[in-house]
């Protein structure tokens, strides 16, 4: 396994789980196929996301969990939107996945260090991410790290071509345009079958998390203030909840 980058230790956890010595773990950058084979056993979506991004594993001394950091799909949405545009930053975190054995909370420790290194490696001063409902996540990650909840975007539709999910941005790539049924007919007469699914793409919570110093991080906190909800709380009855801090980790690896 090849791997990238300075290692960054910490003392994360005081006990030990089956085949992990998480009394210390080690957080350093990994590469893309890593990524890809870590997120296909252990996250719920199966897929590493799209390429351009920076993949931290945390080892203990084993692979225990991988953080992804990436650029949005829409480069200035998020930062358009609360007013931050001029505050560097506006990356996701697209995927967090930790090992099924790994101790409760290890999923906010390890995008805590994956956050610090990411700072001081490029000097950005916030990321944000988001919480799918459509798995039954509220963000307790997040909340763990005491991020700023900014609300819920509405669900989205979705697409499908060939039978096989497809991103909108891919559609309009591909054919021009997402305008409907024009597009239903352009992928026709390439011999392709484009079906439009109402909100497809579930509602997700938006969470951002100032990253920097404490200086940029008042200032960031400030200039959301007017946008901030209250945290939302997890729904007991959803077996998908995150409120374990297993992150986006499948309940059932293959």
């Amino acid at each position: 396994m090849a791997l990238t980058g300075n290692p960054f230790e910490s003392t994360l956890f005081d006990n030990q789980v089956a085949g992990f010595d998480t009394s210390q773990i080690i957080m350093r950058r990994t590469n893309q196929q890593t990524a890809k084979n870590w997120t296909r056993d252990y996250h719920y979506s199966a897929t590493a996301g799209g390429g351009g991004a920076t993949y931290y594993g945390a080892f203990a001394p084993d692979m225990i969990g991988l953080v992804i950091i990436a650029q949005p799909t829409n480069r200035f949405g998020v930062a358009a939107k609360y007013g931050i545009e001029t505050i560097p930053g506006n990356m996701e975190i697209s995927r967090v996945a930790v090992h099924p054995q790994a101790p409760r909370n290890s999923a906010s420790r390890i995008i805590a260090m994956a956050c610090r290194q990411y700072h001081q490696q490029t000097g950005l001063e916030w990321l944000f991410s988001y919480a799918d409902t459509g798995q039954g996540h509220h963000g307790g990650i997040y909340q763990a790290l005491n991020s700023i909840y900014v609300g819920i975007s509405p669900p989205l539709p979705g697409y499908l071509i060939d039978g096989k999910a497809i991103h909108p941005r891919t559609v309009v790539s591909r054919f021009g345009t997402q305008a409907w049924p024009r597009v239903r007919d352009l992928a026709a007469a390439m011999g392709n079958e484009l079906i439009k699914v109402p909100d497809m793409n579930t509602a997700k919570h938006t969470y951002i998390l100032p990253i920097g110093n404490r200086r940029t991080q008042k200032c960031i906190r400030r200039a959301l203030e007017q946008h901030v909800k209250p945290y939302p709380k997890r729904d007991a009855q959803n077996l998908g909840d995150d409120s374990n801090d297993t992150g986006e980790t499948k309940r059932d690896p293959e």
